[in-house]
């Protein structure tokens, strides 16, 4: 989580872990139900809301937050991730605020 805006690659936490990263996902599938690249896109998911939810925060700051160097890519990704925008994700939640 304290690496959203970077997050490792497999290979990454695989080394750390002592395992190939084939075994690493599989394990980690086998233990949480889900895959591990879905974990590390929640986590940065996670990031680019708690960015979107402060007050004063621009859609690229939050694509920063979640790892993107392009806003648009991150808009994208985003979009599919939660079916809607950024910004109409960041109007909500100014209104859930209200």
């Amino acid at each position: 989580e304290q690496r959203a805006h970077s997050p490792p690659s497999i290979a990454e936490l695989g080394a750390v872990a002592n395992l190939s990263p084939s075994r690493l996902s599989h394990l980690f599938k086998q233990q949480t139900g889900a895959s591990l690249r879905a974990a590390v896109n929640r986590v940065r998911l996670r990031a680019a809301k708690d960015c979107l939810d402060r007050a004063g925060s621009t859609l690229s700051q939050a694509a920063e937050a979640a790892g993107f160097s392009s806003p648009f890519s991150f808009s994208k990704w985003f979009q599919d991730n939660t079916g809607m925008r950024p910004g109409a994700y960041q109007r909500a939640s100014q209104q859930r605020r209200l």
